[in-house]
C-alpha cells in the first residue's frame, strides 16, 4: 500500500501593511499668575518726590519694581486670553487606514490596526478563560458542598422534629395513596 500523498501549495507570503503614525500634539504650556480683566490698563509707575529721605526713596523703587512687575503680568494674561478666544491652528494629520483588495473582485476591505487586534485578542482570551474558570470553580464547589449542606439542612430538619422524607419515598407514598380503593 503506498503512502498518502497530500497536495502541497506555494502561499503567498505576509502582507507588508504600512502602520498609522499619528503626530504627538505639541501645546503651549498655560501660565497664569493672577488674572486681571483684560480691560484694565497698565498703570505708570509713581514718580518719588525730589526731597526725600533715602529710604522713602528706596520704597517707592520697590513699588515701583512691583509696578512693572503687574504691568508685565497684565501683558502676559492678555495674550494667554488672547491665545484662549483665539486659539492656533493644530496641525491636521490624516488617517493612514490599510486597505486589502480581495482578488478577482472589486472588494477593498480596511484592515484594523495591531493595536486594535492586539486588544481584541487579549480581551477574547481573558473572557474564555474567566468563564471556563467560573464554570470549573461552580462545578466543583457543587460537588464537594452539596453533601455537607444536605446533611446539615437534614439535622436541622431532625431537630426541629419534621419528618424526613426523600423526594423518592415521597412520590412513591403517594402513588401507593392513590391506588388504593377508596
Amino acid at each position: 500500500m503506498e503512502p498518502l500523498v497530500l497536495p502541497s501549495f506555494n502561499l503567498p507570503g505576509p502582507l507588508d501593511l504600512p502602520r498609522m503614525e499619528i503626530a504627538v500634539p505639541v501645546f503651549p504650556a498655560p501660565s497664569h499668575p493672577v488674572l486681571i480683566p483684560p480691560s484694565v490698563e497698565p498703570k505708570p509707575p509713581p514718580e518719588p518726590p525730589k526731597a526725600v529721605d533715602p529710604g522713602a526713596r528706596q520704597a517707592v523703587k520697590g513699588l515701583q519694581d512691583q509696578v512693572k512687575q503687574l504691568n508685565l503680568n497684565i501683558k502676559a494674561q492678555q495674550q494667554s486670553i488672547d491665545n484662549l478666544l483665539n486659539p492656533p491652528e493644530i496641525e491636521k494629520v490624516e488617517p493612514k487606514v490599510a486597505k486589502v483588495a480581495v482578488p478577482g473582485t472589486p472588494l477593498e476591505f480596511a484592515l484594523p490596526s495591531a493595536e486594535v487586534l492586539t486588544v481584541a485578542t487579549v480581551t477574547a482570551g481573558a473572557a474564555a478563560a474567566a468563564s471556563v474558570g467560573a464554570t470549573m470553580a461552580a462545578q466543583n464547589l457543587t460537588k464537594r458542598l452539596k453533601p455537607v449542606f444536605q446533611t446539615a439542612l437534614k439535622k436541622v430538619a431532625k431537630a426541629r422534629g419534621a419528618d424526613l422524607e426523600t423526594y423518592g419515598r415521597r412520590r412513591l407514598r403517594l402513588r401507593r395513596s392513590r391506588e388504593k380503593p377508596t
